[in-house]
């Protein structure tokens, strides 16, 4: 401290020392006053803020990029034959409109997120996978059979 101020005592101030101690109180936000100690920390918590439709228009997009054979229920596709070569394996399957799609193993397939996991001699294997009742992923196979001739 300087000396002018311990001669003169404790209680007097002079006008910079106020003022400096006026901003220091009046740390306030329209009004309402500041704890300055308090920080919010969002981590762990949902956001109030976050708009639901940016989820709208991911799952839009999303939409947009699927195939035609991830637009069509299972129900709608018949499998029409299947070729068996050294090299790979392919299948056609027919849609309600007449028109075949080549299917080999991997190819996404359905509505509920499946794909051709097998391709034997005589049938088609296609798995889709779901959570069950414990979150656990379950798989549903469904079976595609050669139609006899």
């Amino acid at each position: 401290m300087p000396p002018d101020r311990i001669a003169a005592g404790p209680n007097t101030t002079d006008s910079s020392d106020k003022a400096v101690q006026q901003e220091e109180s009046s740390d306030t936000s329209g009004g309402i006053p500041v704890n300055p100690g308090y920080v919010y920390d969002p981590t762990g918590r949902t956001d109030p803020f976050f708009s639901f439709l940016s989820l709208k228009k991911e799952t839009e997009e999303q939409e947009k990029q699927l195939t035609e054979l991830e637009t069509m229920e299972l129900s709608q596709l018949d499998l029409v034959m299947i070729v068996v070569s050294p090299a790979d394996r392919w299948a056609m399957v027919k849609d309600s409109k007449d028109i075949g799609h080549v299917i080999k193993e991997g190819t996404l397939i359905g509505t509920n997120g499946g794909f051709v996991y097998k391709i034997e001699k005589d049938r088609v294997v296609i798995r889709e996978e779901y959570l069950d009742f414990r979150g656990q992923k379950q798989y549903n196979d469904i079976i595609k059979e050669s139609p006899s001739l």
